[in-house]
């Protein structure tokens, strides 16, 4: 079957011109489809349970080969952790330890340049050390009753009953999400095994799911042929040569600015098709109340959702480009870093919104890899959102979306200095990158810099102070 797999890859390879082993990704990705709808008739948590694992572990080993051994030893080290060593600590232990095995792999790739293939194992671990990770936390507060609990969020996905290693090996290995990613809360998998909350509703939904499936699986291939046809027409490479500097500075920014998306298509590309085998299998699907009227129920499929294309390349809020750029990756740094950290009662973390936004960039940068560029990206990046939350607590970004008629201007200036930085993240080598700033005349650096300088002097006004218990309400409320 895998033989049939690259013989065909080979071929489509030598006909489009792209590498075959990017065409073996993606024709892997494409056959869990078929696996997700049989799973409709797989009834009884059991079974289901099994189905998901020895499934995942074949498409992972498919792509990955031998490099499933990293996931399945962290797995076996997460199933130990909440196991034995209580509610109090596992957690910790399993994300500092999954973070110095990723690290491991990070410096192995970086002195191994020929490794950094479709195959690499980093590709894999860095999406299952959120599962890892959120696990463990979410049994954590398991122990805790809910009152004791800040935030609606880890409440609602607390664990209380410890999972079986059968129960963490599927949800680690989840077929969907087991070549790239995404990853979703362990409670939503085990409610979904167990087809019980909304996903009992699955097969009156199905048409629905269907639907959607289909869109995301053509939206994937409309970010495949933008990423073909920007490499060809507007390759980023550009950028980073030396003579590309003789061009004026308003040419070098809209070469840039136009360049940069069509190398996050080749992202987009994965995520989407990914997410669409998700939606397939009914994994993605919830059920909301409406705000307005709380007798409506809405259906949709947010669970494992990349975020959103159109407000990261377009959007006026540097917060909501970032969020919308990868926002599982967000939720996970957001709900098991920054709101952890803020809520830890001593200091100098107690209600520090600076500190925990700054060790967040932090943890994102290390999961990231060890390239010094990565580090300049996400300082810049802190940075900018410092400033871009001043500008939003004035109601900047608000007074902009209703008057609508600067909007296109705080597209373009928001875009640019995320396309800008997106030559720091997109090349590795600091050598490459200083050429690129050079040819940039440092934009980024100047931009975002003097934007942080001017919030400095920006009075932002302070919330009328309220009563103990309405404000530890408030608190709640805006961690969340």
């Amino acid at each position: 079957m895998l033989a049939f797999r690259d013989n065909i890859s080979e071929k489509l390879s030598s006909v489009i011109k792209a590498p075959a082993n990017q065409i073996s990704l993606i024709i892997t990705m494409i056959s869990i489809i078929p696996f997700a709808l049989l799973n409709y008739f797989i009834h009884g948590k059991r079974l289901r349970l099994i189905y998901s694992f020895v499934l995942g572990l074949f498409f992972q080993y498919s792509i990955y080969k031998f490099n499933t051994i990293h996931i399945f030893i962290s797995a076996i080290f997460t199933y130990i952790f909440i196991k034995y060593f209580g509610r109090r600590y596992s957690a910790f232990y399993v994300l500092v330890g999954s973070l110095i095995y990723l690290s491991y792999l990070h410096v192995k790739r970086m002195f191994r340049p020929e490794s950094w293939k479709v195959d690499d194992p980093t590709t894999i671990y860095m999406m299952s050390i959120c599962k890892f990770s959120s696990l463990a936390f979410s049994y954590e507060d398991g122990m805790k009753k809910e009152e004791e609990i800040k935030g609606p969020h880890h409440r609602e996905y607390r664990v209380v009953e410890q999972p079986s290693l059968l129960e963490v090996l599927s949800f680690i290995y989840f077929y969907p999400t087991s070549i790239i990613g995404p990853s979703i809360e362990y409670k939503d998998f085990i409610n979904f095994m167990a087809e019980t909350d909304c996903y009992a509703r699955l097969g009156e939904n199905i048409l629905l799911i269907l639907t959607q499936g289909t869109l995301y699986f053509i939206g994937s291939f409309i970010c495949m042929a933008f990423y073909a046809i920007s490499a060809v027409k507007l390759p980023v490479s550009r950028v980073i040569e030396e003579d590309f500097g003789k061009h004026n500075l308003f040419y070098v920014l809209a070469y840039v600015y136009c360049s940069i998306p069509g190398v996050r298509a080749k992202f987009y590309s994965g995520w989407v098709l990914s997410y669409s085998t998700l939606i397939f299998s009914g994994a993605a699907y919830t059920e909301k109340k409406d705000d307005k009227n709380k007798d409506k129920i809405i259906k949709c499929f947010d669970k494992g959702s990349y975020g959103s294309i159109v407000t990261c390349e377009w959007g006026i809020s540097p917060k909501q480009s970032m969020i919308d750029w990868n926002q599982t990756i967000h939720l996970w740094l957001k709900y098991n870093v920054y709101t952890r950290t803020i809520n830890i009662e001593r200091k100098p973390f107690k209600d520090n919104w600076a500190l925990s936004s700054f060790l967040t960039f932090i943890s994102s940068a290390i999961w990231h890899g060890f390239y010094l560029t990565y580090y300049l990206t996400f300082v810049l990046l802190y940075f900018y959102q410092s400033s871009a939350d001043v500008f939003d607590k004035i109601g900047l970004y608000n007074w902009i979306y209703k008057t609508k008629f600067l909007m296109p201007l705080a597209s373009v200036l928001n875009g640019l200095a995320f396309e800008t930085i997106g030559i720091f993240f997109f090349n590795l080598y600091w050598d490459k990158a200083v050429i690129g700033a050079r040819n940039m005349r440092y934009f980024p650096i100047i931009y975002i810099m003097g934007l942080f300088v001017i919030s400095k002097f920006i009075k932002v006004p302070k919330k009328k102070k309220v009563k103990d218990e309405k404000n530890d309400k408030n608190v709640n409320k805006k961690v969340e």
